[in-house]
């Protein structure tokens, strides 16, 4: 995102994640194919990261999915730190994955010491942030030099066709802002990283009708917004009709997500 133009409140993304604590992993489509096709990309660009005592952090882990599937690569559990703002998230983590470390923190303010990774990774997770600049200089700031960051996030035509309906039916959007390209190119040439990878691909999925794409939401923690202080009513009822009208075979979800491979050099 932009500048933002309404304060971000990181307590109630938490509460909105660690309340989708115990129906995320279900719910988690997109995490996986997303996590997954970040790992196979990273494989391909550096596929010595992958060795067995490489320390890597997950900043925004959730339920330990991307830590899980780098112990099966090969990476010690015991060198594993997972890295979330909510409390719920980090009790399912560990069940997953008892050896490893979960830290409860802001990816703005990593709680690890200055350069004691060799690989960070984050599945969207970042989006949530109101800038970027903060969570690259704080995944530098914990990387040895020459070490790896991998990350996913949503650029700004997600949800565009449930946005169009949303403004069609007179209502605000739910969903989030996100990054446009000239932003996140910016910051990522301020941060110093080298850009070692950089593809953008779209995931689409459908929904029978409007309220389950958007209980789909919440069953994930996604549905906070910046802007509502207090969730808000809206006229589902009329929202429901138009996406009947417009979408007669299922309203589509798209996510248009960028899959970025840093690497911290001198």
């Amino acid at each position: 995102m932009s500048s933002p133009a309404y304060p971000l409140d990181k307590a109630r993304i938490a509460d909105c994640f660690g309340s989708a604590a115990d129906s995320y992993d279900a719910a988690a489509v997109l995490q996986r194919q997303t996590g997954q096709a970040l790992l196979d990309n990273l494989h391909e660009v550096a596929p010595h990261a992958f060795n067995d005592q490489a320390r890597c952090g997950d900043i925004g882990c959730g339920t330990g999915f991307m830590l899980e599937q780098l112990a099966r690569a090969g990476i010690a559990e015991s060198q594993l730190f997972g890295i979330d703002l909510a409390p719920r998230m980090l009790a399912s983590a560990r069940r997953r994955l008892p050896a490893a470390h979960w830290l409860c923190g802001d990816a703005e303010q990593l709680p690890l010491a200055s350069q004691r990774l060799e690989l960070c990774v984050s599945n969207l997770a970042v989006q949530w942030l109101a800038r970027l600049d903060g969570f690259l200089a704080e995944a530098k700031r914990v990387l040895r030099p020459d070490g790896w960051l991998a990350f996913t996030t949503l650029g700004d035509d997600t949800f565009s066709e449930f946005k169009r309906l949303c403004r069609a039916a007179g209502l605000d959007s739910p969903v989030n802002r996100f990054t446009d390209r000239s932003t996140l190119r910016d910051a990522i040439i301020r941060s110093g990283f080298a850009v070692r990878s950089c593809q953008r691909r779209d995931f689409r999925y459908y929904y029978p009708d409007a309220l389950t794409l958007l209980r789909n939401l919440k069953t994930l923690g996604a549905h906070y917004h910046p802007r509502q202080a207090t969730p808000q009513r809206m006229p589902l009822k009329h929202l429901e009709a138009l996406a009947a009208q417009s979408f007669p075979n299922g309203v589509p979800a798209r996510y248009d997500t960028w899959l970025i491979i840093l690497q911290h050099v001198n």
